[in-house]
């Protein structure tokens, strides 16, 4: 370092990037400032001896001004380095600049606004960027950033929050109804689709009709998911042609008619639900056992059936885990029978079944998850008792069904759920109601 000079003569540019900040440069942003002039008649300057290396740090006195003084290197133990040297000099030259502009403005008796002010704001900025530290991001870096940045972004975009573009699925029942639904959910949006069915002929009206035209592809298998014999041919099918899955969605089931609950007494109410030749709709054991075959055996076979093929599609897939969905309902979910004792027992089966596969799969160590949908009232073979000649069904347009969304649920809210469970990672061993406010009316 060299010794600062004593007189008002500029400082030679050669000589300015060898020195430390100190009065001389105040003087030069503001000299007409008072106090700085007072200050640096009185000054003695020493040079800097190579025995003593000194750096600037900033000194705050009692008026809550600043001033620049030396200190020792060995006193200031944690600064270590050149680079550390320069930004402390840096800092305190701004801090001394900033007590200069109120100094100066104090003494001038201006206000904000006028015209010394400005000036002397201007030649404070000048000084201040003379001395400003390095930028924290080098012009590499922020590209860098922004590119980051900009991935960011792109994670929140639909396409990607929903992303099950080229994705293997297989749907049960995937033909009419709710399955229908799902089905062109994941076929629209780039998923290969099996569906699976007992009736060819619907199957190939599917395709037919919505599998043009769209991303995906939909594909028909003709088999009955209630035997192991046809699931075990399914599976085989599968691997022969892809080798993994990725989306299963257990969406098969049925009904077996209604009962009625109500009675006067025991009596009546007994012969309302246990007598054969008390109404139209008399549910018999065979009538239980065929609707939880459908509804509850074949989704627990067809789920543990197919984990090596699921198991597969993780491993091949950084990030992604394969997932299973059931079609449960919010009638396994109420208290109330709604006259379907057999099937809202099911329904609750199904429930109680994806909680137990969710939690055994996971401590198994196999990276599947697994979930259920509980559809509220949607149009489909079930609530309607027929398909139209597209496979779709329609409720009546005043068809309200005592929900607080004073609608039935659409297409489009199954297809939501529906994409939420299969692309959400971080949703496991969950059962969403997708119910239009059903259950809050009714409770559980």
């Amino acid at each position: 370092m060299t010794a600062l000079p004593t007189e008002r003569t500029p400082v030679p540019m050669a000589q300015q990037t060898q020195i430390s900040i100190s009065a001389p440069t105040l003087e030069n942003a503001m000299p007409h400032s008072p106090t700085l002039a007072a200050k640096r008649s009185h000054e003695q300057i020493e040079p800097v001896t190579e025995a003593a290396p000194v750096l600037k740090k900033v000194k705050t006195n009692d008026d809550d001004t600043h001033e620049v003084v030396d200190t020792k290197m060995e006193d200031v133990g944690a600064v270590k380095g050149q680079k550390e040297v320069q930004e402390m000099e840096h800092s305190a030259a701004l801090a001394v600049l900033d007590d200069g502009v109120k100094e100066s403005d104090a003494a001038s008796g201006r206000s904000a606004c006028s015209d010394r002010h400005q000036n002397v704001t201007r030649d404070f900025h000048k000084q201040r960027n003379k001395y400003s530290l390095p930028p924290r991001f080098s012009s590499a870096e922020q590209q860098n950033l922004l590119i980051v940045i900009k991935m960011s972004n792109s994670n929140f975009q639909l396409s990607n929050v929903f992303d099950v573009k080229g994705k293997v699925a297989l749907v049960t029942g995937g033909g009419s109804g709710i399955g229908l639904m799902a089905t062109q959910a994941l076929a629209t949006n780039g998923s290969k689709v099996y569906i699976v069915g007992r009736t060819e002929e619907k199957l190939k009206t599917v395709k037919q009709t919505y599998g043009k035209d769209i991303s995906g592809e939909i594909i028909p298998i003709v088999g009955d998911v209630t035997k192991k014999s046809e699931i075990e041919k399914l599976v085989k099918e599968i691997e022969s042609k892809e080798g993994f899955l990725d989306i299963l969605v257990n969406n098969a089931g049925i009904d077996a008619g209604k009962l009625t609950p109500d009675g006067k007494d025991a009596e009546e109410m007994k012969k309302n639900l246990f007598d054969e030749d008390s109404t139209d709709c008399f549910v018999s054991f065979e009538d239980w056992s065929d609707l939880y075959t459908t509804n509850v055996i074949a989704p627990f076979f067809l789920s543990t059936a197919f984990l090596p093929l699921l198991q597969k599609a993780t491993e091949r897939t950084h990030g992604w885990s394969a997932t299973i969905i059931n079609i449960s309902s919010i009638s396994g979910l109420v208290r109330i029978s709604q006259g379907h004792f057999n099937y809202n027992a099911s329904k609750g089966a199904v429930v109680h079944l994806n909680k137990m596969l969710s939690a055994e799969v996971q401590s198994s160590g196999l990276k599947i998850r697994i979930n259920a949908i509980a559809p509220g009232v949607f149009p489909s073979e079930m609530t309607t008792g027929e398909s139209k000649d597209d496979q779709k069904s329609e409720l009546p347009k005043e068809h309200k069904g005592d929900l607080p969304s004073q609608r039935p649920g659409k297409e489009s809210d199954m297809a939501a759920a529906v994409l939420f469970c299969a692309a959400c990672q971080y949703l496991n061993g969950q059962n969403v109601p997708v119910d239009g406010g059903y259950l809050i009316q009714t409770g559980t």
